[in-house]
């Protein structure tokens, strides 16, 4: 069995870039929520996530091999990083069959108001190792932020981690950090688990 625990470590530098890094992810998340929202027939007729998440990205990204359907993505969120899209993807699949199970069940007993679909969301972006993040320290990491109109990496110090909550004895692993906003406090959230 895993167990896992998470250290929420303050930002000590903040960038407007985090936040320009949080609204276009949660820009790109809510319109992924609208296309998967009216696409979920085809949608759930895959048979594993990873043919899910496949047929989406076709259908908002566009390669040498594939024109994409819904284009209008690749030009409003240029450059938006493979990870964060795929990312966004997997959630979107997650809150659109969600909202459409409540929305099931209220049918078959129809009390209260009815569910509305909301694309909008209070989601926050994980960072990958190496592709979207690189621990430098503790106390110090490497975030591929959004400046308005690239992406580009950035040195941010936060407070650091008590390791004695995490003895390496008991073989505590490092996983992929969150940026989380607090009111106007950034913070790190930095998983850590173990079997």
């Amino acid at each position: 069995m895993k167990v896992s625990k998470t250290a929420r470590q303050k930002l000590k530098n903040y960038t407007r870039y985090l936040g320009y890094t949080l609204g276009i992810y949660r820009e790109a998340f809510a319109w992924i929520n609208q296309v998967v929202y009216d696409q979920w027939a085809s949608i759930e007729k895959c048979l594993s996530s990873k043919e899910r998440v496949n047929l989406i990205e076709r259908l908002i990204h566009s390669t040498s091999k594939n024109k994409a359907p819904f284009s209008q993505f690749d030009q409003r969120f240029y450059k938006f990083p493979s990870y964060f899209r795929r990312m966004v993807i997997m959630e979107s699949i997650g809150h659109v069959s969600s909202h459409l199970t409540r929305f099931n069940q209220w049918k078959a007993n129809p009390k209260g108001k009815e569910p509305a679909f909301q694309p909008n969301c209070q989601s926050f972006p994980v960072f990958y190792k190496k592709n979207m993040s690189e621990w430098m320290r503790n106390g110090k990491i490497r975030l591929k932020l959004y400046t308005g109109t690239d992406w580009i990496w950035f040195v941010l110090p936060f407070n650091p981690v008590n390791m004695e909550r995490f003895p390496a004895l008991e073989r505590w692993v490092r996983k992929n950090p969150m940026l989380v906003q607090k009111g106007k406090k950034w913070l790190i959230h930095i998983p850590f688990e173990k079997e």
